[in-house]
Order: structure tokens, then sequence, then C-alpha cells
């Protein structure tokens, strides 16, 4: 067997010496760039945390309110009333406020969340 001999001439060294170096310096960025998504997932997993805590609580306080507003009690000449009301003396208002308690009740009470 003979020794083979590959000869490079400085030009295509120094073509591949460059090549080298912006492959590493794409390496560093990639790595930085992989460090900082992961970075940013960690941090929206935290806030979807809260986030979904707060949703729940928001949720526990709207069924409280709709049992409390549930409520019925006899009379003594047997007729049922709600003694928890919300009241408005503007007509327009209380239209709203019954479209808005209607849609929450139904979203909380059909096992939707908010």
């Amino acid at each position: 067997m003979s020794d083979m001999m590959i000869t490079i001439d400085l030009k295509t060294f120094e073509d591949m010496s460059d090549r080298i170096v912006d492959m590493e310096a794409r390496i560093e960025m990639l790595i930085y760039e992989n460090a900082n998504l992961r970075a940013q997932r960690n941090f929206v997993q935290k806030q979807v945390v809260v986030v979904e805590a707060k949703l729940q609580d928001q949720t526990t306080l709207i069924e409280q309110l709709f049992a409390l507003l549930d409520i019925t009690e006899q009379t003594d000449d047997g007729r049922y009333f709600r003694p928890n009301r919300i009241y408005s003396s503007r007509v327009m208002d209380v239209e709203k406020l019954e479209q808005v308690l209607s849609k929450l009740k139904g979203l909380t009470l059909n096992g939707n969340t908010l």
C-alpha cells in the first residue's frame, strides 16, 4: 500500500476554517435560542397554572352566587319565593342583568368553564 497524500492549498484551508468558525457561531446561536425558548416555555407554563387557578376561583364564586340566588323558601300560605335578589331600578339594566346572569349560569352549571 502506498501512502496517499492530500494536498490542500492555503485558500481552500482558509475557506474551510472560515466555514468551521461560521458553523460554531451558528451552533452557539442555536444553543442560546434553545435555552431562551425553554425559559419562555417555563414562564408560559407557570402563567397557565396561575390563570387556571384564578379561573377555578372565579367559577367557584359564580357557582356560590347562583346557589344563593336559587334559594327558595315557602311562606306560611304555601307560596314559594326567592329571598336573595339582585335589583336595579333601570328597566334596560334589568334586561341586561338577566341576560348576563343567564349566560353565566349556563356556563357554570353545564360543566363549562368561563
